[in-house]
């Protein structure tokens, strides 16, 4: 008797104590809502820098058209992947971390693959188009961390991958469209390395940032 008694005053505090938990707000439309301010953020600052002198060439480039379609792939699908993480174990659809990696691949080849036909000429030094990719990413950076501290992640280190795919899919988007160099030495050095950075930091940082 005695023992059922504690039980039952155990139970008694702890629901003395509950306060209730917030739902999460829905994923789906977590992502969607954060690619399309991302997505009006990067159209808002395209006057401040200008749009590249040649877009009209740009735009019937097969290769601008694919490079920049393979970009947005990841942005979304990574923004989404990004969204359902903060449910624990992604209520099951982890099949949606592996889209923007494969993309990612694939770009990854074929930046390899222009670099040993076109070569790469490294050059390190500060270039503007640094300062505006962090501009371009700015945003999303902030607003896919506080959306994903509002969540209950139990695996940082991929939500920390995952933002950084989408925050430099982001600022990728942003200096394609406003910098006109086709350069692959200067397409990595400072269009994506400055991310490469940035999402290291996200990751070391990962435990501390995203955890309940």
């Amino acid at each position: 008797m005695t023992h059922e008694k504690d039980i039952n005053a155990f139970i008694e505090g702890i629901c003395q104590t509950y306060q209730g938990v917030k739902p999460l707000n829905c994923s789906v439309r977590c992502s969607w809502l954060t690619a399309l301010i991302s997505a009006g953020w990067v159209a808002l600052m395209l006057p401040f820098y200008g749009v590249r002198y040649d877009w009209a060439e740009a735009i019937t480039n097969p290769v601008f058209l694919l490079e920049t379609g393979g970009v947005l792939f990841i942005w979304v699908t990574a923004l989404m992947a990004a969204s359902l993480l903060r449910v624990p174990d992604m209520g099951g659809q982890r099949f949606l971390l592996s889209l923007p990696l494969l993309m990612m691949g694939v770009i990854a080849l074929w930046v390899l693959y222009r670099s040993l036909t076109e070569g790469m000429d490294l050059e390190f030094s500060w270039h503007h188009c640094c300062e505006n990719g962090i501009v371009f990413g700015a945003v999303p950076l902030l607003l896919l961390t506080y959306l994903s501290r509002m969540g209950t992640t139990t695996h940082p280190y991929l939500m920390a991958l995952m933002n950084s795919l989408a925050v430099g899919s982001a600022g990728w988007v942003g200096l394609r469209l406003t910098c006109p160099m086709e350069d692959v030495g200067h397409g990595f050095i400072y269009h994506f390395l400055p991310f490469v950075m940035i999402g290291s930091l996200f990751v070391l940082l990962a435990r501390r940032l995203f955890r309940w």
